[in-house]
């Protein structure tokens, strides 16, 4: 009978054993990872960003910038050899820091960069471990975009937040003495966005700081919040974020200028 038993037993045994081992086979795959994907040719590319002010730390990347105004440069390489030619002057450090001041108002200037390090020749067989940039800087006077009637920034944008069914039509008026309609009191100088919801929604907002490319606004008066600001890559590449300020919604639009 314990024989009987054992007969019957082992192989039901021995059929637990296996399936148990097939559970634990690691899943075999065939995708080959290139050691080439994450490799990149020597490169002499870099950023020039304006600083919203010397006790700011806030920037914008950018190819014209405001006379007065300090310009951060940067090599996107971290590990290279670096010959810049700025003007006159010949700088050897991955990123700095220069002024450009009235005299230069109306000037596009070069700003010229080399890098050399040992290049990965096992990816890029072609490539001799130098590369060189040359990127322009336009110097520009600021105004005063608050008196100025056909200042840049002011006009119609077309922009849309991603929580609306279709665009509208924002009109933006920088307006040097502004009554604040809910007090009645005068807010000086302010940034006035008109029909934000399409629905004739007006809000205003006082100027933080600004670069060429960009404007922060104070939020609630508190000020050096910056979650409120406009940023004006280009013609149509426009951002508009206004955080929850005074009791109205908050928008995050993205859209063009059109007029």
């Amino acid at each position: 009978m314990i024989k009987k038993i054992l007969i019957l037993t082992i192989p039901i045994l021995l059929f637990v054993l296996i399936q148990a081992c097939k559970k634990q086979q690691p899943q075999m795959t065939t995708e080959v990872v290139n050691p080439c994907d994450c490799a990149s040719e020597v490169s002499a590319e870099f950023t020039m960003e304006e600083f919203m002010s010397v006790f700011s730390d806030k920037l914008s990347e950018t190819d014209t910038m405001y006379r007065g105004d300090n310009l951060l440069f940067t090599a996107l390489d971290s590990s290279a050899e670096y010959i810049w030619y700025i003007g006159a002057e010949i700088i050897t450090e991955r990123t700095f820091t220069r002024n450009f001041g009235a005299s230069l108002i109306g000037q596009t200037l070069p700003m010229h960069l080399v890098v050399k390090k040992t290049p990965n020749t096992i990816c890029f067989p072609n490539d001799d471990g130098y590369d060189s940039i040359t990127k322009y800087i336009t110097v520009v006077d600021p105004g005063n975009q608050y008196v100025d009637t056909t200042y840049r920034i002011e006009g119609v944008y077309r922009m849309k937040d991603s929580t609306m069914a279709d665009s509208v039509d924002i009109i933006l008026d920088m307006d040097n003495s502004y009554v604040y309609p809910v007090t009645g009191v005068n807010w000086g100088p302010v940034f006035a966005f008109k029909n934000v919801d399409g629905q004739g929604l007006e809000i205003p907002f006082r100027e933080e700081g600004n670069t060429f490319r960009q404007v922060w606004f104070e939020q609630n008066g508190l000020g050096f919040d910056y979650s409120c600001y406009i940023r004006l890559n280009s013609q149509s590449n426009i951002e508009f974020n206004f955080s929850s300020y005074e009791g109205y919604p908050s928008y995050h639009f993205f859209g063009r200028k059109i007029n």
